[in-house]
């Protein structure tokens, strides 16, 4: 398997944790430990998959810190701390993954400020602060992390605010105000956004279904679409589970490569992506900002003419796609050293994204559905957005959302990452409904 619970266990010595260090899989939770030493987190750090869950962790030392900054992955999560001190904060700084989880944490030093800022990675999440001071903002302010996350920050000094606001990485709350400013002037100065032009079409009206529909169609701004049939696969929930009929009913469009930076950039006007050459995926965008491209996208005059309206895949339209006709994600016949002829790995990558389309395709001509970047798609909210629930009051409660695909990190045999915000892991496709929008 892929993931491995033993949220139950309460202690955990070095003998047991050399053998789990051995387990192939990419998620390991363990997170009903309050407690390790040096020589657990020794042995753990030798394990070799992507996300490592302590967050059962109420102490932790520079010793262990130390021990636990040696381990390769992707992801570690000690969100159980409520606070730690510089020298700790200092060997976690040596880490070299990807996301480094302290969401717990509801106080910060001065000094443990100034070594968090010093880590290298590419998310930092500090989500239970609620305030902080002039002294932590000028620290944070200098973090080397490509995204900083303080969402839940209640009050700060206007003097604060300035400082947190000079660097563009550090995601803020939406409705954080200086406490000097008054919300509600704010709030009626403040611009919307009008979508109300989006498009012509009536809601819930669906648009005739054409009686012979093209193999593939290009759009106004150069995006090419495959249709895919209806159809339907055996889909297993975990490996003992009874195989599940998954019906496709209608035929769709879906975009033969990821969205690039170019195809995103002539709607949305300026890239967020760590990488920003016009062929390679747009990634570092968040779930909002795609629905918002999609809608302007489908504003576009060619595209309201045509009646297209644009979103991405569900969970099964996505998975039909990338099996294409195959009962698997991977076909018997692609063995596994042969993976890397399909998408951009951890073990191909060089770290990084690649322009799309430059490895095979797979049997319907879609390129990238494996690699590269993982790909948004609308499980587990997807029946809220079919049923015109406000999507915006699921983000902003949290909800997390489903990538799939692997990416240029994960192993190619990652299916999928629940996600809750913008990632240089993730990317999206476009889908089209012929009678628009279900």
């Amino acid at each position: 398997g892929t993931a491995l619970d033993l949220s139950g266990l309460k202690t955990l010595d070095d003998k047991v944790a050399a053998e789990l260090a051995k387990w192939p899989g990419l998620t390991l939770n363990i997170n009903g430990l309050t407690l390790i030493v040096a020589n657990v987190a020794k042995e753990l750090a030798a394990w070799k998959g992507t996300a490592l869950d302590l967050s059962g962790l109420k102490t932790l030392d520079d010793k262990v810190a130390a021990e636990l900054a040696k381990w390769p992955g992707l992801t570690l999560n000690i969100n159980g701390l409520a606070s730690i001190d510089a020298n700790v904060a200092k060997e976690l700084a040596a880490w070299k993954g990807a996301t480094l989880d302290l969401s717990g944490l509801e106080q910060l030093s001065q000094p443990a400020a100034e070594a968090l800022a010093e880590w290298h990675g590419e998310l930092l999440r500090l989500t239970s602060l609620k305030s902080i001071g002039n002294d932590v903002a000028q620290e944070l302010v200098k973090a080397d992390a490509e995204s900083l996350d303080l969402v839940r920050l209640v009050s700060v000094s206007e003097e604060t605010f300035a400082i947190l606001k000079q660097n563009p990485r550090i995601t803020l709350p939406a409705n954080l105000l200086p406490a000097t400013v008054n919300p509600e002037k704010a709030m009626k100065s403040s611009a919307a956004l009008d979508i109300s032009s989006a498009t012509d079409v009536p809601p819930n009206k669906r648009l005739p279904l054409p009686a012979d529909l093209p193999e593939t169609i290009t759009n106004s701004i150069g995006i090419k679409m495959k249709m895919i049939p209806a159809g339907n696969f055996n889909f297993r929930l975990t490996k003992n589970s009874k195989d599940r009929e998954i019906k496709i009913t209608d035929p769709y469009f879906i975009g033969i490569t990821e969205v690039t930076n170019a195809q995103w950039k002539a709607v949305m006007g300026s890239v967020p992506s760590k990488w920003k050459d016009d062929e390679r995926p747009v990634e570092q965008v968040k779930l909002e900002d795609i629905l918002t491209y999609c809608e302007k996208l489908s504003a576009l005059p060619k595209e309201r003419a045509a009646g297209r309206v644009y979103r991405f895949p569900t969970e099964a339209e996505w998975e039909f796609a990338c099996r294409a006709g195959s009962p698997t994600l991977w076909p018997t016949t692609i063995e596994p050293s042969m993976r890397g002829d399909f998408g951009w790995f951890g073990d191909n990558s060089e770290g990084q994204t690649h322009p799309v389309g430059q490895k095979r395709a797979n049997a319907w001509g879609l390129y990238d559905m494996r690699g590269n970047v993982s790909e948004f798609c609308s499980k587990p909210i997807s029946q809220a957005i079919r049923a015109n629930t406000k999507v915006q009051e699921l983000i902003q409660s949290g909800a997390s959302q489903l990538a799939l695909g692997g990416n240029w990190r994960s192993k190619s045999s990652l299916r999928g990452l629940t996600i809750s915000r913008e990632s240089p892991f993730v990317g999206f496709r476009l889908v089209l409904s012929p009678s628009g929008m279900k």
